[in-house]
């Protein structure tokens, strides 16, 4: 057996070491090798795609695939950076993705309590008087809308 360095790639549950496809050893059928070679590195070794790493294990073709057919794997510890900068990256793309979600609920919950509707949270609902404003404004602005549409339609 030997060490391979490289940059572990995992693409549709296919793992691969600079191009060599990773295989478990033990296991006859190839998808189920290829995918307990994913399932190895990620869940159990804790790795993550674009990460540097070293498997161990044995190199070979399987038709014109090559493959390595591994026992082993480890973070490959002279490049630290590359699986800070990895790490770094995905929490800096998931917090602005969450931002713009809660300030979407937060404007639907808006939206929802100018129609009268009630908020979640709290357990206090609009009052009656509110709601019933809150209505009448809205069907105000409807007939506005449709008056303005019947006079566009009216001028053609």
């Amino acid at each position: 057996m030997a060490d391979f360095p490289g940059r572990l790639t995992v693409i549709n549950g296919q793992s691969s070491l600079d191009n060599n496809l990773l295989l478990r050893p033990g296991i006859p059928d190839a998808t189920q090798a290829i995918s307990a070679a994913t399932q190895f590195l990620l869940k159990t070794k804790k790795l993550m795609s674009g990460q540097s790493i070293i498997v161990t294990g044995n190199k070979g073709t399987f038709g014109s695939i090559s493959v390595i057919v591994m026992t082993d794997a480890r973070a490959d510890p002279s490049q630290p950076f590359a699986v800070a900068a990895s790490a770094s990256a995905l929490a800096a793309a998931q917090p602005s993705g969450r931002k713009a979600t809660k300030s979407r609920r937060a404007g639907s919950k808006k939206a929802g309590a100018a129609k009268g509707t009630k908020k979640s949270g709290g357990g206090k609902s609009a009052s009656a008087s509110r709601k019933a404003g809150s209505k009448a404004g809205a069907s105000k602005k409807s007939a506005a809308r449709k008056s303005s549409a019947a006079k566009s339609s009216a001028k053609k």
